[in-house]
């Protein structure tokens, strides 16, 4: 299944950042991801939060997000 996701990529000056940059991450740290779904739009901006999100949005009960199993860790 594909996501149809519009995305965009930024450069940033880290001395310079940008308020659209702000809006999405407070700190100005990325990842960032917005969500214009919302009225207003809300945003993401913590990594494991992002993909969790993700993986939800994208998993059905017949179809896992991704097609592999996560290894065990020691």
């Amino acid at each position: 299944m594909p996501l149809r996701l519009t995305r965009r990529a930024d450069e940033v000056d880290p001395y310079k950042k940008p308020v659209d940059l702000l809006e999405v991450s407070p700190k100005g740290l990325v990842p960032g991801l917005k969500l214009h779904t919302y009225t207003p739009p809300r945003a993401l901006n913590e990594s494991t939060v992002i993909l969790a999100h993700l993986e939800e949005y994208v998993s059905t009960d017949d179809q896992p997000p991704f097609p592999f199993a996560y290894p065990a860790r020691n």
